[in-house]
């Protein structure tokens, strides 16, 4: 799987150099991209999906900043006293309601990531660093079993995908964006093949396209090439697509593990 990953991203990144973007058949690809919003074409019998070039027009850039800022201050402003009460909440077992932790970012820059906590006080990595090994071996990505180690209202602020809203403030810095590759950990990126690198050429982001169409299914070979792919076709409109599928995700309950 890890070469039939470095063979497709290795021709998506030819085209990022060569400023022309490329085309790549659908049946190349995992089955996700069947679902994925793109441009699309027949050749040769076959259906090929377009994988840009990875840049943005000023315009663009600059449109979609203006509305990460308003959409991050706005979540941020408007949902104060709702975020102040999970807070509290969090906090009544006499810890602190923010989970601090390092994590890559765009183009491998390292940055303190915040989150509302959801683990039980003293809770360690050990566990999460075994489930990645597995992962990087080649185990499908599933939800990983944290019963006795998350708390009740942490269930809740993962089903809800609310543990994720202290990141809009990264979204104000600059330090991420509304839409983008999840920032993975430092212990993480260790095991990544060279392949795997290309998902940290642009900002991470609290939602993205794996999120909203992948969620925690398939392999992480899948996910990156969902990752790059949004890399490469990144506009307003993308942003928005997924913008609003989040929404309806957070509003269903249907959030992040």
């Amino acid at each position: 799987m890890t070469f039939f990953c470095e063979r497709i991203i290795e021709t998506v990144t030819g085209g990022w150099d060569s400023g022309e973007g490329s085309w790549v058949a659908l049946h190349e690809l995992p089955p996700i991209f069947t679902r994925l919003p793109g441009r699309r074409r027949a050749r040769g019998g076959a259906v090929e999906i377009r994988f840009g070039n990875a840049r943005r027009t000023r315009a663009d850039a600059l449109a979609v900043r203006v509305l990460e800022v308003i959409l991050a201050a706005t979540v941020l402003l408007v949902g104060a006293p709702l975020w102040a009460f999970i807070a509290l909440l969090v906090s009544l077992d006499g810890a602190s309601p923010l989970f601090v932790q390092e994590r890559v970012g765009e183009n491998g820059a390292l940055f303190r990531f915040l989150k509302f906590r959801t683990m039980k006080p003293c809770t360690t990595d050990a566990a999460h660093r075994q489930f990645v090994q597995a992962i990087a071996a080649g185990k499908p990505m599933t939800a990983m079993p944290n019963a006795d180690r998350v708390t009740w209202i942490g269930r809740f602020l993962r089903k809800s995908g609310l543990d994720e809203i202290p990141q809009f403030i990264h979204v104000l810095s600059g330090r991420m964006a509304v839409v983008g590759p999840r920032p993975p950990l430092p212990y993480e990126v260790e095991l990544y093949h060279e392949c795997h690198k290309a998902r940290l050429n642009a900002r991470p982001g609290i939602t993205g396209l794996w999120q909203v169409y992948g969620k925690s299914e398939g392999a992480f070979e899948e996910q990156t090439l969902v990752d790059v792919f949004y890399i490469s076709n990144r506009s307003l409109v993308l942003d928005l697509t997924v913008m609003l599928k989040t929404a309806w995700t957070v509003l269903s309950c249907r959030g992040g593990h």
